[in-house]
């Protein structure tokens, strides 16, 4: 767990990271799927998705994908969250959603590489003058 904490604040800042409560609750939640990398003992990355069950189908959602500065470069991003969308697409899951941020232009183009498309524009998401965007996946 520390090494999880150590990661999103390394990526995201404290005022963006989740918190050790959010991450226990990820990780514990029976409908998560948390991939890790670890390079050389250390925890290089991680994609956490989750599956949601709707009156008529199974949808997805990427919570988290994070990648250690260090560590970047390598190809671990698309690799770990072409796992986790393997995953949810065995459980029977149609479409995946996720939030990025609206600046995070390089997370937007690996969620593009991966098949996402521009859902909505979403103001504020992550406070006053933070804005993302959402995203979303349909397996054809």
């Amino acid at each position: 767990m520390p090494a999880l904490v150590a990661l999103q604040q390394a990526c995201f800042g404290k005022r963006e990271a989740f918190d050790r409560r959010l991450l226990r609750e990820l990780i514990d939640n029976p409908r998560s799927l948390c991939r890790v990398a670890v390079i050389g003992g250390a925890v290089a990355g991680w994609c956490v998705g989750r599956v949601r069950r709707h009156p008529r189908c199974w949808s997805g959602r990427v919570y988290d994908l994070a990648i250690n500065p260090a560590f970047r470069g390598r190809g671990l991003g698309i690799r770990l969250a072409r796992r986790v969308l393997a995953e949810l697409r065995a459980f029977g899951v149609h479409r995946v959603y996720l939030e990025v941020r609206a600046d995070n232009t390089a997370a937007i183009r690996l969620y593009e590489k991966l098949g996402f498309h521009l859902a909505r524009s979403l103001p504020h998401y992550y406070g006053r003058g933070r804005h993302a965007i959402s995203m979303r996946l349909v397996f054809g």
